[in-house]
């Protein structure tokens, strides 16, 4: 597992107690909790923001759900990194927006895309088909530049940086609304409510 996954199953343990309150599932989370915690860090490279994003929901919900200050406090402490490594991003973000152009290209469906073996599911010992699309790179960028703002805004009382703002206007710019076809309008959505 990547670090950005380490939170996920104390995330789903607490979040079951959060909705029933069956010390079962406290029990677990606690017993899964530091390990997670120290797996989570430090942060690394990633191929796209959209892992931050998911780790920042996991670790936003243990937070949330966490009755122990210091825990709550080593949460916003992860959070704040997660958000400051991905604000530090806006740049090459920025960079790509600028450079790319075939944005609004219609959708190619699963069918239709062509097929490659998976190289991370292979490395795995997983034989595993993905598909690939010829727009994939400027659909990652238009959703890492709404996960510039998104990512961020995860942490209680804490705004995007104005270099992710900007990334952020300039990524939904690219969209044409007559002729989009892909669910990335969504994260743009959630980051304007999110930072508002």
């Amino acid at each position: 597992m990547g670090n950005h996954e380490y939170l996920r199953m104390p995330m789903a343990y607490i979040a079951a107690w959060g909705v029933s309150g069956d010390e079962h599932w406290l029990e677990l989370y606690r017993n899964l909790r530091a390990e997670a915690y120290e797996r989570s860090k430090p942060m690394s490279e990633y191929w796209h923001l959209y892992a931050l994003q998911q780790m920042q929901a996991s670790v936003l919900v243990c937070y949330e759900l966490e009755n122990d200050e210091v825990w709550k406090e080593k949460y916003l402490s992860l959070m704040n990194s997660v958000a400051d490594y991905t604000e530090n991003k806006a740049g090459n973000v920025l960079n790509e927006i600028s450079r790319l152009c075939g944005f609004n290209v219609p959708y190619c469906s699963f069918r239709e895309a062509s097929q490659e073996l998976s190289k991370s599911m292979d490395d795995m010992g997983l034989a595993a088909i993905c598909p690939r699309r010829a727009d994939e790179h400027q659909f990652w960028v238009l959703q890492d530049a709404a996960n510039l703002v998104i990512v961020p805004t995860y942490v209680p009382e804490r705004k995007a940086c104005s270099k992710a703002v900007e990334a952020f206007e300039q990524g939904f710019s690219k969209i044409d609304f007559s002729k989009y076809e892909r669910c990335v309008p969504v994260h743009y959505l959630e980051g304007y409510y999110r930072n508002i």
